[in-house]
């Protein structure tokens, strides 16, 4: 079997030859493992095929989730109007947010992927990358933010969780233009990339809040989500801790729930393992960036005998690679993952 295969049998709960190893690449992983400067690979499309091609090349047998990816991080929320702030050595990030009062929720408008912002050039890159044939076995998913992710970049993390609870109609407004706004995205990219399977939602204020605010804003968004690309393969990432929540997100319909480092791997494969494949969940930073040989393969072993090597279970970091995470942990991760 090679890496998507064990994922769609993992995915199925069917018989697999070895515990399926799924990391979430991110540029910057990609940029530090081939020697080049990130800003070099956000500015450049070749340069950044060229490193994510080396690095399905060193580690055959894992799985990149999404794969081939031209991620701006938060550049493409430039899309709605925001300030976007490019420093050298870090992802995009948002320098002043969208909105600023209550009416401006009203006038949002929802950025058409084809001439907003960063998302041409976002589709332009995934069109580049369909046209070269070493990316056919990493063209599997789709991307986007989730809503609550969304509404947090747009109105500040601090406004949009204490508003939650002060202004529900203006989040429940957000909320529902993000999810707008996040289907016409998917589906554009889908135009580009119409043989995806799978889309990776990442949602990280999911476990940020109590279950029944959950239950009240994010759950039914998520559902609508799930819902409209039912034949899409669901892959739902939260890397804050989610034990509280993680029977809720398991009821949204996803395939597969990559938890964070700090979610219970065993009572998450308890709780919601029968349904859904749990992705996870070793500390991208304490284990894969800076833990030594030993620690990886402790951790890594661990995570395996708490799936009780059963079916729905994949090995892999809680959360994106970091940069400079040596490579050969990922190797010590594909070893153990045939020897249990």
């Amino acid at each position: 079997m090679n890496a998507w295969e064990r994922f769609l049998n993992s995915v199925k709960h069917k018989e697999i030859d070895s515990v399926p190893v799924a990391l979430l690449g991110t540029p910057r992983f990609f940029a530090s493992l081939a020697g080049v400067e990130l800003f070099e690979c956000l500015y450049n499309p070749e340069k950044l095929i060229e490193v994510e091609l080396q690095a399905f090349k060193r580690f055959p047998e894992v799985l990149f989730i999404p794969g081939c990816w031209p991620d701006y991080g938060a550049g493409l929320f430039g899309s709605f109007g925001g300030v976007i702030s490019w420093q050298r050595d870090t992802m995009p990030q948002v320098k002043q947010y969208v909105i600023k009062k209550d009416k401006d929720i009203e006038t949002l408008n929802i950025p058409n992927p084809k001439e907003d912002g960063l998302m041409p050039w976002y589709l332009k890159t995934l069109k580049t990358f369909r046209e070269r044939r070493e990316f056919t076995d990493n063209l599997h998913f789709l991307h986007s933010n989730g809503p609550g992710e969304l509404a947090s970049h747009l109105w500040g993390l601090n406004n949009f969780l204490v508003n939650l609870y002060l202004k529900p109609n203006l989040a429940n407004a957000l909320l529902e233009k993000a999810t707008q706004s996040i289907i016409i995205w998917l589906e554009a990219q889908k135009d580009v990339l119409s043989e995806a399977e799978g889309i990776l939602l990442t949602d990280d204020i999911s476990g940020l809040i109590s279950p029944d605010i959950y239950k009240k804003f994010l759950f039914p968004y998520h559902c609508r989500i799930r819902e409209y690309f039912k034949d899409h393969i669901m892959v739902f990432h939260c890397d804050t801790k989610s034990d509280h929540v993680i029977e809720l997100i398991g009821q949204t319909g996803i395939d597969v729930f990559n938890i964070g480092p700090t979610t219970d791997l065993a009572q998450a494969l308890l709780q919601i393992g029968g349904h859904c494949c749990i992705l996870g969940n070793l500390c991208p930073v304490k284990v894969m960036q800076s833990g030594d040989h030993d620690k990886v393969k402790l951790a890594a072993r661990e995570c395996i005998a708490s799936s009780k090597n059963g079916k729905g279970f994949m090995l892999s970091a809680g959360g994106g690679m970091n940069e400079n995470t040596p490579p050969e942990n990922i190797d010590i991760l594909v070893e153990v993952s045939h020897t249990n």
